[in-house]
């Protein structure tokens, strides 16, 4: 009998994007995956500025995705957006398969 988790994780790969794929374990957990892009860029613009959130929530009413709180008190949303270069997704579709190795970076 097959395990369960075995088959979502087969079913998971089998239909995971070809680029930008970090995320897509949360597919079908839209806030979840929202929510995790929107905490990695506030911890990057943590170590590179002043900038600091607390209390990092999905929002149930969209837009925006996402709500957090600045340190004066004041209630900022994030609306999370993915910028796709088609051109870019194809060279590195090619390298992949030329090369078997990972994307290349442009």
């Amino acid at each position: 009998m097959d395990d369960p988790d075995n088959n979502i994780i087969r079913d998971l790969m089998k239909h995971q994007r070809k680029y930008a794929s970090d995320f897509e374990w949360f597919r079908n957990e839209k806030g979840v995956k929202e929510t995790g892009i929107v905490r990695t860029l506030l911890e990057s613009l943590s170590r590179t500025s002043a900038c600091e959130y607390r209390n990092l929530r999905h929002c149930k009413v969209d837009p925006p995705d996402c709500l957090a709180d600045t340190l004066d008190g004041s209630l900022i949303g994030f609306e999370v957006r993915e910028l796709v270069d088609q051109e870019t997704i194809e060279l590195n579709e090619r390298a992949t398969k030329s090369t078997g190795s990972g994307p290349i970076l442009r």
